[in-house]
């Protein structure tokens, strides 16, 4: 049945996204997104990590409040996952705010608390990653344990490693600029 509706949606050249992981190797071939729902639980999210990007919808916790919304990025990403916004992103302002340096995103790898991607690493974690990124410098946004945005830094990309200092409780994110 969801092969039916992927065609359907190709063949209409529509945008389609799912609600749940997708089980079957032959959905998982298919140019399409899809996410989990985070009120479905943390046990749920990891079903994510069978889609092409692991979005988990922000329907959990508190997504009223700046601290809250914080703390479902890094619940999300705690469970190798990328935050998807339910109504929150509404309390954020400016555009270098938590949830937008997030995207966009190739995955390349997952791991708890950090995720690889070609255009950004996103991390809980301070510490040298394997990042197969161009070597050369690459702009940080840093996060503290309230989702506050740090002081702008950059960083080095050598030999695919990169360094980075994370504050406790709190999200870096690597972006190349193009």
């Amino acid at each position: 049945m969801q092969n039916a509706i992927l065609d359907l949606a190709e063949a209409r050249h529509k945008f389609f996204l799912g609600n749940g992981g997708a089980a079957l190797m032959e959905l998982t071939r298919r140019p399409h997104l899809r996410f989990i729902e985070g009120g479905n639980g943390a046990g749920a999210m990891a079903q994510a990590h069978l889609n092409h990007v692991p979005l988990v919808l922000g329907n959990f916790g508190d997504y009223t409040t700046k601290p809250g919304l914080f703390d479902g990025v890094k619940s999300a990403l705690r469970a190798g996952c990328v935050y998807s916004p339910y109504r929150g992103h509404e309390l954020l302002d400016d555009a270098d705010n938590f949830i937008s340096k997030l995207y966009p995103l190739t995955v390349l790898r997952l791991a708890p608390g950090t995720i690889t991607g070609k255009e950004r690493l996103i991390t809980l974690h301070s510490g040298e990653f394997e990042w197969p990124a161009p070597d050369g410098r690459v702009e940080l946004f840093r996060y503290d344990r309230e989702g506050r945005r740090l002081a702008a830094g950059n960083a080095e990309v050598r030999n695919g490693r990169i360094a980075l200092e994370t504050p406790p409780e709190g999200l870096t994110v690597a972006e190349l600029k193009p």
